[in-house]
């Protein structure tokens, strides 16, 4: 502390000792200005207080390096605090700071004068004594005429020159400034204050919390120790324990026998290491116990080897209870060229591999048993094996199966069911009780062993209800269509000249369509009044889909478009030859692919298409027409 307290003078007697001024110099200087700021310190904030009204004052602080520490702005007040902060809002730091106090005053226009300065220094101690107040000292220089009057207030913890008092007046400075040969600024400054008064000196240039060192014989600086708040550091400013050191620490104990202990009374006493991860060796005075986890608290020592007093080893235990007592994956592998054995944890799974030509997995992932086989290396996919889940669902070819049994491939996928003397089944049971069970089965070989029907058999009464022989007759009692309202058969239809490009072929379903007379086989859109030749309604239309088709691949009897022969369709109609009301029996119009009404009895004769179901008052639009050729 001694040692502070003289740097300190040092360096306030090298601000407060400028060159003195002769006594000539001084007699021709005019009288001091008054006093227009008074300074005021306090323990936690610096006052510049206007003795008059000002239209504006400005503060503005600096480090040595010339570096902004505070500016207050243009106040329009005659007030100006300065709380001893740096502009990020940390307390200012020990050391030496300039600072510059513009005035403009009241009633000028904004630009019409220069605002008057004064500039001075502060040299700020956080470095506390045995009044466990904090050091400020203040010079000021007068440059623009602005007189100052510098006052410690009334605080019995406010300090100035490092002397702790309660009230104090300190005489005002009277500043001068000449320029030197080089045309330099010289500042000097004349004191009423006796010599004795200016024997303190600069504090040394040293960083808060840094634990000093003589850097030369005779000058002091910062060693690579801190100290914050009882940590100290060695290699780091900000010490989080006890002693924290940042970089290498190399201990060595002395002598040929030398020993290093760790004590931790009625505790655990370990060494950590640290680095991406974290290390422990512990003893609790039974067990010696080292694992590894992630950094932060003690990783668990249950995932670590223990060995205790009796000399006994646990791997996931800290209670060994034999030589070697191991608790979780565990990984055997038997020397040799022979096969391998193998408890672990691959990828986050347990299992056991059998290795020999080639690679055989049963691994488990807390929810799904996989058994997989591939080549020797890594484990094989279990998508290539079977995957068994929690739920009892089995999948071959998905890691996920949503049902019982869930087969999963790209690109062609075939199961087989293979009986080699009898007929290969595959029963469907619903499992309710008489008599809504049911039990269906798909069979190879239905009725006997020797037959080659595949069918589906209802078990429940003892007979198929569908067969298929090997000419591919297919055989059923009865056959409900719910999917379709007409029977068709497949034509290709060729349209008019006069319709080409009109659609993607010039055709339409529920277009009326008549033989082709130039094309066998072929049909045509119907163009006239009353033709003979009609065959019926293209299928599709309104919504409406064939319930049957029939056709001849490779034949005549085949073509692009369904033809409904009968049944219910959605029909093209041109109303402008009559209104269609249902009932009305329809015939071809001139409108190419359309109907009309038939209201001549005799030309209608071997060219009606059908009835109408629906009606249709005028213009051109679909009826729902039961086709009846005739």
């Amino acid at each position: 502390m001694r040692l502070a307290k003289h740097l300190l003078a040092v360096l306030i007697c090298t601000l407060l000792c400028l060159p003195a001024v002769p006594a000539q110099a001084l007699q021709q200087q005019p009288q001091a200005t008054a006093a227009d700021v008074t300074i005021i310190i306090q323990q936690d904030k610096v006052r510049f207080t206007a003795q008059k009204a000002v239209a504006e004052m400005r503060l503005q602080v600096f480090n040595q390096a010339g570096e902004s520490v505070y500016d207050s702005g243009a106040i329009e007040a005659t007030e100006v605090n300065w709380p001893l902060q740096a502009l990020t809002g940390e307390a200012l730091k020990s050391g030496l700071y300039a600072y510059t106090l513009s005035i403009k005053e009241l009633g000028k226009e904004a630009g019409a004068a220069e605002a008057r300065l004064r500039r001075g220094h502060f040299i700020v101690d956080r470095a506390k004594d045995r009044d466990g107040a904090d050091k400020l000292w203040v010079t000021s220089q007068n440059e623009s005429g602005i007189g100052t009057e510098l006052t410690v207030a009334k605080d019995e913890v406010a300090t100035i020159a490092g002397a702790a008092i309660s009230e104090r007046i300190v005489g005002q400075r009277a500043e001068i400034t000449d320029r030197d040969a080089a045309g330099r600024t010289v500042e000097a400054e004349a004191q009423s204050q006796p010599k004795a008064d200016k024997s303190a000196a600069a504090a040394p240039a040293a960083t808060v919390g840094r634990i000093a060192k003589f850097t030369t014989a005779t000058a002091v600086g910062d060693s690579v120790i801190t100290e914050l708040n009882g940590n100290i550091g060695i290699g780091t400013t900000n010490p989080t324990s006890n002693l924290e050191v940042n970089g290498t620490l190399d201990l060595k104990t002395g002598g040929s026998g030398g020993e290093l202990y760790f004590h931790t009374p009625a505790a655990e006493t370990g060494l950590s290491i640290l680095g991406t991860s974290r290390a422990d060796i512990r003893f609790d005075g039974t067990t010696l116990k080292l694992v590894a986890g992630p950094v932060g608290g003690p990783p668990p020592p249950e995932r670590g080897i223990a060995i205790n007093t009796t000399g006994n080893v646990g791997i996931g235990t800290n209670t060994p209870e034999s030589k070697l007592d191991v608790v979780g994956t565990t990984l055997l592998r038997p020397g040799g060229t022979g096969g391998v054995i193998q408890f672990g944890n691959p990828n986050g799974e347990t299992g056991m591999s059998i290795v020999g030509a080639r690679r055989a997995d049963v691994r488990f992932d807390g929810s799904s048993l996989k058994l997989a086989v591939g080549p020797v290396g890594n484990p094989p996919d279990p998508r290539n094996g079977v995957v068994i889940n929690a739920s009892g669902n089995v999948g071959i070819g998905t890691l996920t199966p949503a049902t019982k049994l869930h087969v999963e491939s790209s690109g062609s996928t075939e199961m087989t069911i293979k009986s080699t003397d009898e007929r290969a089944i595959l029963a469907l049971d619903n499992g309710l009780s008489h008599p809504i069970r049911y039990v269906w089965t798909l069979e190879s070989g239905v009725g006997g062993t020797y037959t080659s029907l595949f069918g589906i058999y209802n078990r429940n009464v003892g007979k198929p209800g569908l067969t298929i022989d090997g000419n591919l007759l297919v055989s059923v009692k009865a056959l409900q269509i719910t999917g379709g309202a007409d029977f068709a058969e497949n034509f290709d239809v060729r349209a008019p000249n006069n319709l080409q490009g009109k659609s993607a072929t010039g055709i339409q379903p529920g277009m009326v369509v008549a033989i082709d007379p130039a094309n066998p086989g072929k049909l045509s859109l119907s163009r006239r009044a009353y033709d003979h030749r009609v065959a019926g309604i293209i299928s599709g239309a309104g919504d409406v889909k064939p319930g049957m088709m029939m056709g001849q691949t490779g034949t005549l009897a085949d073509g692009k478009h369904p033809v409904a022969l009968s049944g219910r369709v959605y029909a093209w109609v041109d109303a402008t030859h009559g209104a269609i009301r249902p009932g009305d029996l329809l015939t071809t119009s001139p409108t190419p692919g359309h109907a009309m009404k038939a209201t001549n009895p005799a030309k209608a004769q071997g060219a009606i298409i059908g009835k109408a179901m629906t009606g249709l008052k005028a213009g051109k639009g679909l009826v729902l027409v039961l086709v009846t050729l005739q």
